[in-house]
């Protein structure tokens, strides 16, 4: 009599398991895709997204590189996508120069500059 060889199953990894669980959800539904879209076009203010439709498009996917937007967070819902994908967009802000700085004190009144001589004085000494 013939033994039945039992299939093994390779143990997958915690980011397939995790990818698996989130389509089961229905979480790369297009839907779902659309309000990620919206709201990521709200909240970093950027122009409207071509249309969204049950595949990418070509404009679609020049729209998410034009713009960083993390393609894991976008089609599966990964959080973790969505955190490399802030963390890069401020690594990219960089801070004010001295001269820019300066330029725009320049503009201010002299109760404004006293002003923010006043905020700068309360923060360096920790009073904020």
């Amino acid at each position: 009599m013939a033994r039945k060889s039992r299939r093994r199953r390779v143990a997958a990894s915690p980011e397939i398991r995790a990818t698996n669980r989130l389509t089961a959800d229905g979480a790369s539904s297009y839907l779902q895709i659309k309000r990620r879209i919206q709201w990521i076009e709200q909240e970093w203010l950027l122009p409207r997204c071509p249309k969204i439709g049950r595949t990418p498009s070509k404009a679609l996917c020049d729209y998410v590189r034009a713009h960083d937007i993390s393609w894991d967070w976008l089609l599966c819902g990964d959080l973790k996508g969505l955190q490399r994908m802030i963390q890069r967009r401020r690594a990219d802000k960089t801070a004010a120069s001295p001269e820019s700085l300066k330029a725009k004190l320049a503009r201010l009144s002299e109760s404004e500059r006293e002003v923010v001589r006043k905020l700068i004085d309360r923060f360096a000494d920790g009073d904020a």
